[in-house]
């Protein structure tokens, strides 16, 4: 195995590892992104001269099970990575029957801006989930492959992609249901 001691072992230069250096670095740039989205959001908000009510969207408390699950997933990384996917996978499964719901009921991206702002931050933020499953997944499975502890340094790494996943969408909960 031919791995530089860089990846899992804190680097002279900056006193922490690849691994951590890269996943602040990758976050970093996923806040910029959901950060303009909101701020697209907000500007739209704020321009339009009605705008409709969120519950449109459906009830808030139909996303409470959604979101315990999304934190149960975050909540199990460091001990159990196989709860984590599944908890993820079941998010995923409860935010595509409340897409398909919206639809049935006539509402889509142009029936009008909350709807359309609703599919494209919650359908990115869904797709940013589905990579975290996807993350854990290969995390389980490349535990075999490599050291101790670059193999926590990856669990670590995969802990604060799930972190932010959380924070992003309980920022969405907020910006589209209580503000």
């Amino acid at each position: 195995m031919n791995v530089s001691p860089w990846a899992y072992a804190p680097r002279p230069d900056t006193r922490i590892s690849t691994v951590r250096l890269g996943v602040w670095l990758f976050l970093a740039s996923e806040a910029m992104f959901f950060g303009s989205l909101f701020s697209a959001y907000v500007l739209l908000r704020t321009g339009a001269h009605a705008w409709p009510d969120a519950t449109s969207l459906g009830a808030a408390r139909a996303l409470l099970i959604p979101t315990i699950m999304l934190l149960l997933a975050t909540r199990s990384v460091r001990n159990q990575l196989g709860l984590t996917a599944v908890f993820g996978v079941l998010f995923l499964l409860a935010k595509l029957l409340a897409f398909a719901r919206l639809l049935d009921h006539g509402q889509h991206p142009a029936s009008n801006l909350l709807i359309a702002c609703w599919f494209v931050m919650s359908g990115l933020h869904w797709l940013h989930v589905a990579g975290g499953v996807g993350a854990t997944v290969w995390v389980m499975q490349s535990k075999r492959t490599v050291t101790a502890p670059h193999h926590a340094e990856r669990l670590h790494g995969l802990w604060l992609y799930w972190c932010f996943i959380d924070v992003v969408w309980l920022a969405i909960l907020v910006s589209f249901y209580f503000i």
